[in-house]
């Protein structure tokens, strides 16, 4: 199974390799094969495994089996290339301009802001609001399909993270473009996360080791991230699609306990799967010198929805935190702007894992759960027995996922 950017979206594929011929070189690059048919997958960043150089209609140590093409997407690489290239010229250029002309700072971090943004929501969110006019008035008649550059939600919000953090004064702004280019193009984590923000390995940037010991590790931490995937969240996913399909007719010929069991799967092949791309993009990094910050710490022994965001996906939680709930004013203009900035950041929160509205409600859900904690509970959460909140939550989260696996709700 895999897992589309924590978007909730798994789908059956056939990790496979594709070969695109451009001149007497041949780029090979990651794909997939869905119902017999090649694809690059719109998570992949594009980095090339190898390079062969043809001669004579021959490629050597290559198979000519192996020559697949990604037919769908392959001709985008070029062009998302590209506008990865110049989002990363943007904030590198104005991340200096910030630091030289700290009187018009804030101008200079809010077109950063502005650009990179609507840069991420032309091409992510298009088709979500076209949709949505479609509905509503029947225009347009027809909807662009435009293509998701690869990472992109992830290498915008680290490269705003940046930005931001010069604004601050947390990070010295980047004056060689290159190394920037590295910070926002690191492939262990650019797909699934972690988001890493500069400050965390500007040092490793600048003068990077690689020691033995943390080789080791690293593919130790690898290995283990590997096995959870392949193994475990695997194995689980069969459960997962056998008690809880993705269509309304195949969930009503399951019983209820039925749903409840494919649920409780679901919700462990999620973790299974996320959990394994971070640790084997922390153990990668490590074996490249490079320290990532862990991004889950065993969520499902929570007992509180509250709880359970500070250990579930640490770096985006974090990363809305510190750069949208707080400048918002988070808890500190009253209990009415702090219902408004969590609403807004938990739409967002949704908003970001998915172009649809179920996750927007996804997001909206945990506002829901979270406003009853924070104002209605409050200290009576305490007296409640530990089993039955750590059981509460629980039952909130796998019901949150039956969300994402719903058709999808239009207007």
């Amino acid at each position: 199974m895999l897992q589309n950017s924590f978007s909730g979206s798994v789908i059956q594929a056939e990790i496979i390799s594709g070969v695109q011929n451009m001149d007497n070189i041949i780029l090979i690059f990651p794909a997939y094969r869905i119902k017999g048919v090649t694809i690059l997958s719109d998570d992949l960043f594009p980095f090339f495994i190898g390079i062969f150089h043809v001669e004579n209609n021959h490629i050597s140590s290559v198979s000519t089996d192996f020559i697949c093409g990604s037919v769908i997407q392959i001709k985008n690489i070029a062009d998302h290339l590209a506008l990865f290239l110049l989002d990363t010229a943007l904030c590198w250029f104005f991340a200096i301009c910030i630091e030289r002309e700290p009187q018009r700072k804030k101008l200079h971090l809010s077109l950063c802001v502005a650009l990179v943004l609507l840069v991420l929501g032309i091409f992510k969110y298009t088709g979500f609001l076209m949709g949505n006019l479609q509905s509503l008035f029947g225009w347009p008649e027809v909807i662009p399909q435009i293509v998701l550059p690869i990472g992109i939600s992830f290498y915008t919000f680290q490269l705003i993270s940046y930005v931001v953090d010069v604004y601050r004064g947390g990070v010295r702004a980047q004056k060689k473009y290159w190394i920037l280019l590295l910070y926002a193009s690191l492939f262990h984590q650019c797909i699934a996360g972690p988001i890493v923000r500069y400050r965390d390995v500007a040092q490793d940037l600048a003068k990077r080791q690689v020691h033995a010991e943390e080789v080791s590790r690293g593919v130790s931490r690898f290995t283990v991230g590997l096995a959870k995937k392949a193994v475990l969240a695997n194995s689980v996913a069969v459960l997962a699609d056998r008690w809880l399909p993705m269509t309304t007719e195949g969930l009503a010929k399951i019983p209820t306990a039925g749903l409840w069991l494919g649920g409780l799967c679901y919700m462990l092949q999620i973790y299974l799967d996320f959990s394994a791309y971070s640790d084997m993009a922390i153990g990668m990094g490590l074996m490249c010198g490079f320290h990532y910050k862990e991004n889950f710490n065993y969520p499902y022994i929570a007992s509180s929805v509250t709880d359970f965001w500070r250990r579930w996906h640490i770096s985006l939680s974090t990363f809305f935190r510190d750069y949208v709930y707080i400048p918002l004013g988070g808890n500190r203009r009253g209990k009415g702007r702090q219902l408004l900035n969590l609403f807004i950041v938990w739409g967002l929160t949704g908003l970001w894992h998915g172009a649809s509205w179920n996750y927007v409600l996804w997001g909206l859900y945990f506002f829901l759960f979270l406003v009853i904690e924070k104002f209605l509970l409050g200290e009576k959460q305490q007296r409640i027995p530990a089993v039955l909140r750590h059981l509460f939550l629980l039952i909130i989260v796998s019901v949150s996922y039956t969300h994402l696996t719903l058709p999808t709700i239009r207007l």
